[in-house]
């Protein structure tokens, strides 16, 4: 399976709706939290993990890293046939909050709910995140 040449938004969240808990991880999948990353360390990166809702190093819509924050943008709800999806994206800054530098690099997390009560064999609190640049000018990370 290859999240990059998936075209639409909708196959991310119905893989999510019935992902089991011993499935295999996808070939260039990581499996670790990527809001502890710097983005220029993992650039054009998939990752599948599982949210702990005590995460310390969460604050509000930041989540910090050694170097800088991912600070929350805007979300999406993307509806499919078994499931209600979220696309939450995300900006890398450098520097401290609630100032910083918006450095390009973006984040998409996509979370699934089931419409209905699923099985207890699906996988909950488990998200698919990309991590990408975006603009055209680099910002120096060292």
């Amino acid at each position: 399976m290859d999240f990059g040449n998936w075209l639409h938004e909708e196959q991310y969240i119905s893989y999510l709706a019935i992902r089991r808990k011993d499935d295999p991880i996808p070939s260039g999948v990581f499996v670790e939290n990527p809001f502890r990353l710097n983005p220029w360390d993992h650039e054009d990166s998939w990752y599948l993990f599982e949210e702990s809702t005590n995460e310390g190093h969460r604050e509000g819509d930041v989540r910090r890293t050694e170097n800088g924050f991912w600070k929350w943008s805007s979300i999406v709800t993307i509806p499919v046939e078994s499931a209600i999806g979220f696309k939450n994206v995300f900006e890398f800054y450098q520097g401290n909050p609630p100032a910083g530098t918006r450095t390009g690099w973006m984040m998409h997390q996509y979370r699934a709910r089931l419409k209905f009560e699923g099985p207890s064999h699906l996988q909950e609190n488990i998200s698919l995140c990309r991590l990408f640049w975006h603009n055209d000018e680099r910002v120096k990370t060292s």
